[in-house]
This record gives C-alpha cells, sequence and structure tokens, in this order.
C-alpha cells in the first residue's frame, strides 16, 4: 500500500520510516528495509522494478530542480548585468554617409602608363 501511495523516491523513504520500516544502505544506494532487526532487500520483496522506477523518476526530478536553481541564478545575474547604463548610449552615431571618399583614388589611377 505504502508504494503505491508515494509518487517519488523521496515519498517512499518517508512513508517507510514513518510504518517503522526503516531502510537501510549497501554500495551507496537505498538497498531494501529493516523490520524487527531484520534487512529485507527490495527484490527478495518483489518491489525493485517499481523501486528503481521511483529512484529513476527521482533523480529526473533533482535534475530539474538543478536546471531550474541555475536558470534563476542565470536569470539573476542578467538582471544585475542589465542593471548598469551603457556608457555607449549618449554617444552620437556615425551618420552613414559621412566616410570621406575624397582622400582615396577610386578610379585606381596611378598616373603610371605600365
Amino acid at each position: 500500500a505504502i508504494l503505491t501511495q508515494t509518487h517519488t523516491f523521496d515519498e517512499l523513504l518517508e512513508a517507510l520510516e514513518t510504518a517503522n520500516m526503516p531502510t537501510y544502505v549497501r554500495g551507496g544506494s537505498v538497498y531494501g528495509v529493516t523490520v524487527d532487526g531484520r534487512n529485507y532487500r527490495f527484490s527478495t520483496l518483489g518491489f525493485s522494478p517499481q523501486i528503481e522506477a521511483l529512484n529513476e523518476q527521482q533523480n529526473l526530478l533533482d535534475e530539474i530542480d538543478a536546471i531550474r536553481q541555475n536558470a534563476q541564478g542565470r536569470s539573476a545575474e542578467i538582471e544585475h548585468f542589465h542593471s548598469f547604463e551603457n556608457p555607449y548610449e549618449s554617444f552620437d552615431q556615425p551618420v552613414e554617409d559621412s566616410f570621406p571618399t575624397d582622400d582615396f583614388d577610386l578610379d585606381n589611377d596611378t598616373g603610371e602608363d605600365g
């Protein structure tokens, strides 16, 4: 019943703790539950596929949360950057036709007859 009432791996771990079935860790990951001083693997209880699915879902949720936090941090940086005034906005922009062409020999006339 606990497995069907939880939607994430963290919720499952909390529900198992509340039901006096604390989890135990083996090899760096949650491996099963302890009941009356005895360890039971999730695989022995037939819960491995469901546990793996919840664990994978929790990993994806954690990744999404990390991406959101990173995006919020970047948004704050961008907002801070945009709060500064651009010193170049007050200067006049050059006019397109103001390039001095009188100084150049556009006909490529070197004056030599080659």
